[in-house]
C-alpha cells in the first residue's frame, strides 16, 4: 500500500515538474516572439498573422490529436512531443546564430512548436487516469489548472523581462531560445519515470485477457476498420444530433470572432505601438488576465448554483462587450491617464474583469460538455468542440490587423464590444420569445 502511494506521490511529483516546464517554455516563448515581431516590424497585421498561426493548429489538428492519444501509447507520444519541441527550438538556435532572426523564420517555427503543444496536451489530460488512482484524480486535476494559470501569469511577465534585456541588449534572444530548448529535453526527462499505468498491475492485465477476450478482440477489429477520419465524422454526427450543444458552439464560434476583432490584437498593439509602454508592463497586463480567470473560478460554483447557465451565459457576454469598449476609452481621454502607471493599473484591472467573465463562461461549458457527452464520444466532441469554437478565430485576427492599420485604434474595441452587445441582446430577444412561444404551446395543450 505504501509503494502505491509513493509511486502517486511520485508520478504528481514528474507530472508537475515535466507539465510546469512545457506549458511555461511554450507561453514565454509565444509571449516574446510575438512582442518581438510587433516592435521590430510595427504592423497590426504581421503580429495578428502570428496569433493565426498559434491558433490554426489547435482548429486544425485538435480531432486528428484526440483519436491519436485514444489509438497509440500516450507516455510515449509525450515525450517525443517534448523531444520535438526541444530539438526545434535549439535548431532555431543554431540557425539564428547562421543566417539571423526573420519573421517568416518565427511564423514557421510557431506553428509546428504549436503543433507540437496540442498533441502533447490532449495525450498529457487523457492519460491522467492512467498516472494516479482514481481517489487522486481531482488532486492531478487541481495541480494542472494550478499549474496552467500560474504560467499563464508568470509567462508574459517574465516574457516582458526577457524582452526588455533583448533591448538593452543585455540578454540576447537566441540564448533565450536555447534555455527554452534544452527546458523542453529536461521535461522530456522527466516523464520517462513517470508510470503511465499505475492502475493496471499483470495481474489484472492477466485476468481481463482471460475473462474479456471476446470483447477485446471485437474492439481491436473496430478500431481497425475505423480510420482516423471515421473516427472524427461519428463525433461529428453525434455533435450534429445535439441540439443544446449544437447550439452553445454557434454561439461561441461567434463570441470568439468578436474577441479577435476587438481585444486579442487591439489591446497589444495599442499598449506597445500607439502608448508605447515598457514591454514588462505589457507583461504584467496579460498576466492580470489568468488572474481574473483564477477569481472567478474561486466563486464560479456558488454563482452557477443560483443561476442558469443560459442566463450567466447572457449577462458575461453583455459584461465583456463593455469590456472591450473600454480598451479604446484610454485614446479617447488621454487627459486622465498623465503616466504610464495609470495605464497599467486600468489595462490590469480590465484584463482582470475579462478574466472573471471567461472562468464563468468557460468552466460551467466544460462541466456541461463533460456531462452531456456520452463517455464513448467525449474526447472526440470535446476537440471538435474546441476546434469549431476557434474556427473565426484566424479570420477575426487577420481582419483586426489589417484594419488596425488603417483606422484609429481605439474604433477596433468599441466597433468589436458594441457589435457584440447587439448580437447577444437579438440572442437574448429571440431567446425570451422562443420560452414565451414553448409557453404559450403549453397553455393550449
Amino acid at each position: 500500500m505504501m509503494k502505491r502511494i509513493n509511486k502517486e506521490f511520485k508520478n504528481l511529483s514528474l507530472f508537475s515538474l515535466g507539465k510546469l516546464v512545457s506549458v511555461f517554455g511554450s507561453l514565454i516563448y509565444s509571449f516574446a516572439m510575438s512582442l518581438y515581431i510587433l516592435k521590430v516590424t510595427g504592423d497590426g497585421l504581421s503580429f495578428a498573422t502570428n496569433l493565426v498561426i498559434g491558433i490554426l493548429p489547435i482548429v486544425i489538428i485538435s480531432p486528428f490529436a484526440g483519436v491519436l492519444a485514444d489509438r497509440l501509447n500516450r507516455k510515449l507520444i509525450v515525450i517525443i512531443m517534448d523531444v520535438l519541441s526541444g530539438i526545434l527550438l535549439i535548431g532555431l538556435y543554431v540557425y539564428i546564430n547562421q543566417n539571423g532572426l526573420y519573421i517568416l523564420t518565427i511564423y514557421i517555427t510557431t506553428f509546428i512548436l504549436t503543433v507540437f503543444g496540442v498533441i502533447f496536451n490532449i495525450c498529457l489530460e487523457s492519460a491522467k487516469p492512467e498516472i494516479v488512482t482514481k481517489k487522486r484524480l481531482m488532486t492531478i486535476n487541481s495541480i494542472s489548472k494550478i499549474i496552467g494559470s500560474t504560467s499563464s501569469i508568470l509567462a508574459p511577465i517574465m516574457g516582458g523581462v526577457i524582452y526588455a534585456l533583448v533591448e538593452k541588449n543585455v540578454f540576447d534572444i537566441e540564448i533565450f531560445i536555447m534555455i527554452n530548448g534544452l527546458s523542453f529535453l529536461f521535461s522530456a526527462f522527466s516523464e520517462l519515470f513517470i508510470d503511465f499505468d499505475i492502475n493496471n498491475s499483470k495481474a489484472i492485465k492477466k485476468l481481463e485477457e482471460t475473462e474479456k477476450i471476446d470483447d477485446m478482440e471485437t474492439k481491436v477489429e473496430h478500431e481497425d476498420n475505423h480510420s482516423f477520419l471515421s473516427n472524427i465524422v461519428d463525433g461529428f454526427n453525434y455533435l450534429k444530433n445535439h441540439s443544446q450543444l449544437k447550439s452553445l458552439i454557434s454561439f461561441f464560434i461567434i463570441i470568439n470572432f468578436f474577441t479577435g476583432l476587438a481585444l486579442l490584437v487591439p489591446l497589444p498593439y495599442i499598449i506597445n505601438e500607439v502608448l508605447a509602454l515598457d514591454a514588462t508592463y505589457f507583461g504584467i497586463i496579460q498576466g492580470a488576465f489568468p488572474v481574473g480567470m483564477i477569481l472567478g473560478a474561486l466563486v464560479v460554483k456558488k454563482v452557477s448554483d443560483h443561476i442558469p447557465y443560459d442566463q450567466l451565459l447572457s449577462r458575461m457576454i453583455l459584461l465583456s462587450s463593455f469590456i472591450m469598449m473600454l480598451i479604446g476609452v484610454p485614446l479617447l481621454v488621454p487627459m486622465l491617464f498623465p503616466t504610464g502607471i495609470y495605464y497599467l493599473v486600468f489595462y490590469s484591472l480590465v484584463m482582470i474583469l475579462f478574466g472573471i467573465i471567461v472562468a464563468f463562461v468557460d468552466i460551467p461549458i466544460m462541466y456541461l460538455l463533460q456531462s452531456l457527452v456520452d463517455d464513448n464520444y467525449r474526447g472526440r466532441v470535446m476537440s471538435l468542440a474546441m476546434s469549431l469554437a476557434k474556427i473565426t478565430s484566424p479570420l477575426a485576427l487577420l481582419l483586426s490587423g489589417i484594419l488596425i492599420n488603417n483606422v484609429s485604434p481605439w474604433i477596433l474595441p468599441i466597433l468589436g464590444g458594441g457589435l457584440q452587445l447587439l448580437f447577444c441582446v437579438y440572442r437574448i430577444i429571440m431567446s425570451k420569445k422562443q420560452y414565451l412561444h414553448t409557453q404559450n404551446l403549453k397553455a393550449s395543450a
